[in-house]
């Protein structure tokens, strides 16, 4: 069994930190942009056992003395089953410098992503030493502090993904003034002179 592995089922997150090279760099699921820099990485990992419930190694593939290993494992998040692997390579002195997590299905992925936007501002202290990092991974999945059953760590655009989600369709269902000017715009350019019928743009010769 890899250390990493038998720290993360064991829920020891200093364990976990101590084997995360300084030069690290987390690739995320649910973000393009990869995290360089074992406090970011560290804290993303918390994160990320506060979101999955049921978190369960299933298999481990990769020689014991290999430098590259892959940790298949199963969990729910927002009610969605999730299938994920933890890709990991090690440097020469047996620290992790390299951790990409890849997961499955796209639904049970967006319900990761949604619940990683809830937390990172909480994940943003923590790597940046402002928030005592604790052992958070105890915690009763209803006790979660900043964002209930499905809080956790994640990268900002998902929250402005999400907020321009919500503008859009406030748009959507409010006219601007522009798409109001437009209209009217339209209207007088079809009308002709001569009496006016009711209604906003209809017209007819006298």
């Amino acid at each position: 069994m890899h250390p990493f592995r038998k720290a993360v089922e064991a829920r020891d997150m200093d364990a976990v930190a101590a084997l995360l090279a300084d030069d690290v760099v987390f690739t995320s699921p649910v973000a393009f942009k990869p995290y360089p820099g074992k406090a970011i990485t560290a804290a993303i990992l918390r994160g990320v056992l506060r979101v999955f419930e049921d978190f369960t190694y299933v298999r481990e593939i990769g020689e014991e003395d290999g430098r590259d290993h892959a940790l298949v494992f199963t969990a729910t998040v927002g009610g969605k089953a999730v299938q994920g692997c933890d890709f990991l390579h090690l440097d020469e002195d047996g620290r992790i410098d390299e951790l990409t997590v890849m997961v499955r299905p796209l639904s049970a992925a967006q319900a990761l992503a949604e619940a990683m936007g809830a937390q990172f501002d909480r994940i943003a202290r923590e790597a940046a030493g402002s928030e005592p990092a604790g052992r958070p991974c105890r915690e009763s999945v209803n006790d979660r502090s900043g964002g209930g059953p499905r809080a956790a760590a994640a990268p900002d655009h998902l929250r402005r993904s999400a907020s321009s989600r919500r503008s859009s369709s406030n748009r959507c269902r409010t006219p601007s003034r522009a798409h109001r000017s437009r209209r009217r715009r339209g209207c007088a350019g079809r009308s002709r002179p001569g009496p006016r019928t009711p209604g906003p743009c209809r017209s007819r010769p006298g």
